[in-house]
């Protein structure tokens, strides 16, 4: 996105539920004239919504301008058998810290679920912003459920350098390939 005349004082980059509540989504201060918006990526989670009636929006504010919708549109998310995000799922404690002390250890949580067809593959790993993995593993559990706590081993926070990351939770089962459980974006200093 580009403002012709003056810097982007604000963008919020998100989703809104059908009452005008904030879902999910992300709002930045480039003060810049232009902003990639797919640094904004990590901090739109489409997939943790519920099914429902959602609107998608990109807001920018600059030196004359204030709150102006770019972009605003209507979309739905479907709640029927058979959809994505009934088919695999996570659960428990897959948050980490959203700032890393340089050199530290984080311990990875949670269990991915799938109903209909045992899971296929798993990977759990840290991501750069080209969206290369630069520390992680993957499992072939061939179970309905499996525990994150088995990758632990294979994500090297403390191999890390100061930065801004991605930390990545992707499963496969019988019917859905390569599915995004968690995106966080994270910081280490």
């Amino acid at each position: 996105m580009t403002s012709a005349n003056s810097n982007i004082t604000a963008l919020t980059v998100g989703v809104y539920d059908s009452n005008g509540k904030f879902v999910t989504g992300r709002t930045v201060a480039p003060n810049a004239r232009s902003f990639d918006l797919s640094r904004l990526d990590a901090y739109v989670s489409f997939n943790t919504l519920g099914a429902g009636r959602y609107v998608y929006a990109v807001i920018a504010s600059n030196g004359g301008n204030t709150n102006v919708a770019l972009v605003n549109k209507t979309f739905n998310v479907s709640g029927s058998g058979g959809s994505t995000s009934s088919a695999l799922s996570v659960s428990g404690s897959t948050s980490i810290p959203s700032t890393v002390n340089r050199g530290s250890g984080v311990a990875v949580r949670g269990t991915v679920n799938s109903s209909g067809s045992n899971i296929t593959s798993v990977t759990v790993g840290v991501y750069n912003a080209s969206g290369t993995m630069l520390t992680g593993g993957t499992a072939k559990p061939g179970t309905t459920s499996y525990n994150l706590s088995g990758l632990d081993n294979s994500v090297r926070f403390d191999t890390l350098g100061t930065g801004t990351y991605y930390y990545k939770v992707i499963a496969s089962n019988g019917s859905v390939s390569g599915y995004t459980l968690v995106n966080q974006v994270f910081s280490v200093r």
